[in-house]
Protein backbone atom coordinates (compact mmCIF):
# COMPACT_ATOMS: atom_id res chain seq x y z
CA UNK A 1 0.00 0.00 0.00
CA UNK A 2 1.30 3.36 -1.03
CA UNK A 3 -1.31 5.69 0.13
CA UNK A 4 -5.11 6.43 0.93
CA UNK A 5 -8.08 7.37 -0.94
CA UNK A 6 -9.89 10.16 1.17
CA UNK A 7 -13.13 10.75 -1.20
CA UNK A 8 -14.25 9.64 -4.07
CA UNK A 9 -17.10 9.93 -6.23
CA UNK A 10 -18.74 8.98 -10.21
CA UNK A 11 -18.03 12.30 -12.42
CA UNK A 12 -21.15 12.20 -14.51
CA UNK A 13 -20.42 14.66 -16.76
CA UNK A 14 -16.97 13.00 -17.76
CA UNK A 15 -18.63 9.48 -17.34
CA UNK A 16 -15.50 8.31 -14.88
CA UNK A 17 -14.73 7.83 -11.44
CA UNK A 18 -12.66 10.33 -9.34
CA UNK A 19 -10.92 9.75 -6.35
CA UNK A 20 -8.60 11.94 -4.39
CA UNK A 21 -6.18 10.28 -2.43
CA UNK A 22 -2.86 10.65 -0.59
CA UNK A 23 0.25 8.83 -1.92
CA UNK A 24 3.91 8.13 -0.78
CA UNK A 25 6.44 10.59 -2.26
CA UNK A 26 7.62 9.51 -5.46
CA UNK A 27 4.70 7.57 -5.97
CA UNK A 28 2.68 10.67 -7.94
CA UNK A 29 3.96 11.55 -10.58
CA UNK A 30 1.70 12.27 -13.79
CA UNK A 31 0.83 9.71 -15.68
CA UNK A 32 1.41 7.19 -13.62
CA UNK A 33 -0.46 3.86 -13.42
CA UNK A 34 -1.92 2.48 -9.94
CA UNK A 35 -4.23 0.18 -8.31
CA UNK A 36 -7.29 1.66 -6.20
CA UNK A 37 -9.23 -0.73 -3.69
CA UNK A 38 -12.94 0.09 -3.85
CA UNK A 39 -15.39 -2.28 -1.85
CA UNK A 40 -12.61 -4.91 -1.87
CA UNK A 41 -12.26 -5.05 -5.86
CA UNK A 42 -8.87 -3.80 -7.53
CA UNK A 43 -9.21 -1.22 -10.12
CA UNK A 44 -7.13 0.94 -12.22
CA UNK A 45 -5.91 3.95 -11.61
CA UNK A 46 -4.08 6.86 -13.24
CA UNK A 47 -2.32 10.20 -11.78
CA UNK A 48 -4.29 13.22 -13.48
CA UNK A 49 -2.71 16.55 -13.11
CA UNK A 50 -5.91 18.86 -12.95
CA UNK A 51 -9.38 18.74 -12.12
CA UNK A 52 -11.36 16.85 -15.30
CA UNK A 53 -14.63 18.37 -14.69
CA UNK A 54 -13.71 22.29 -14.59
CA UNK A 55 -9.54 22.47 -15.00
CA UNK A 56 -9.68 26.23 -15.49
CA UNK A 57 -12.04 26.84 -12.99
CA UNK A 58 -14.48 28.52 -14.93
CA UNK A 59 -17.79 27.42 -13.42
CA UNK A 60 -17.19 28.92 -9.61
CA UNK A 61 -16.62 32.69 -11.68
CA UNK A 62 -19.47 32.17 -13.91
Amino acid sequence: MIGRATSGCYGHSIGKSLALAYVLSGNGDIGTSLEIEILGERRPARVIQESPCDPDNLKLRA
